[in-house]
C-alpha cells in the first residue's frame, strides 16, 4: 500500500491532477481577465485545482473498493456526474427540489469549488449592469456588485471563498486517507 500511494502522487496526482489544470486555469484566467487582481486569479487557478484533486481523489478511493475496473469507472462516473449537476452550475442550490439533494450536493467538493471560482471572479466588481434591448431602446439596471450577483444565484458571498478552499483541501486528504485505509485494511486484487 504505502508503494502505491508514493507512485500514485508521483506518477499521477503531480503529472495528471495538479499541473494540467493549474495551466488550464492560469491560461484562462489571464486570457479572460475574470478576476480583478492577480490574487483573486491566483486563487481561482488554486480552487480549479483543488476541484480536480478533489475529484481524482474520490476516483483513486473508488478504484481501491472496486472489484473490477468496469465498476470503478462507473461509480466515478456518477460521482462527477452528480458534482456536476449539483453544484450550483445547472441549477441553483437553493432551487434544488428536496432536502435529500442538498445534502448529496454538501458532501460533494464541486458545489464548494464552483461558489470559490465564481466567488474569486465577482470579488470587487462594483460596476455590473443588466442590459436590455425594448424595441429599439436599451434599457439598462444597476449598478451591482459581484456579491449581489452571487446572492441572486443562490451563492456565498466573495468573501466565504476562504472557508471553501479549506473545505476542498479537507475533502482531498479525506479521500486520500480514505483510500489508503481501503488499501491497507481491505484491498484483494482480484482483477
Amino acid at each position: 500500500a504505502p508503494s502505491f500511494v508514493a507512485a500514485t502522487y508521483l506518477g499521477d496526482a503531480v503529472p495528471l491532477r495538479l499541473l494540467p489544470p493549474a495551466i488550464l486555469a492560469t491560461v484562462a484566467a489571464w486570457m479572460s481577465q475574470c478576476c480583478k487582481t492577480k490574487f483573486r486569479s491566483a486563487c481561482f487557478v488554486a480552487a480549479a485545482v483543488q476541484l480536480h484533486y478533489d475529484l481524482a481523489a474520490i476516483g483513486r478511493f473508488v478504484g481501491a473498493l472496486a472489484p473490477r475496473d468496469a465498476v470503478c469507472a462507473g461509480a466515478s462516473a456518477l460521482v462527477l456526474l452528480f458534482s456536476l449537476l449539483l453544484c450550483g452550475f445547472f441549477v441553483s442550490p437553493s432551487d434544488l427540489p428536496q432536502r435529500t439533494w442538498k445534502r448529496v450536493a454538501a458532501v460533494l467538493p464541486a458545489k464548494y469549488a464552483y461558489e470559490a471560482l465564481n466567488g474569486h471572479m465577482m470579488a470587487d466588481v462594483d460596476d455590473l449592469f443588466i442590459v436590455s434591448e425594448i424595441g429599439g431602446s436599451h434599457v439598462a439596471t444597476g449598478p451591482y456588485t459581484g456579491d449581489t450577483i452571487l446572492r441572486c444565484f443562490g451563492l456565498d458571498e466573495s468573501d466565504q471563498t476562504a472557508s471553501k478552499h479549506l473545505i476542498l483541501l479537507v475533502f482531498g486528504l479525506a479521500a486520500d486517507v480514505a483510500t489508503f485505509l481501503a488499501l491497507k485494511l481491505c484491498a484483494r486484487e482480484r482483477r
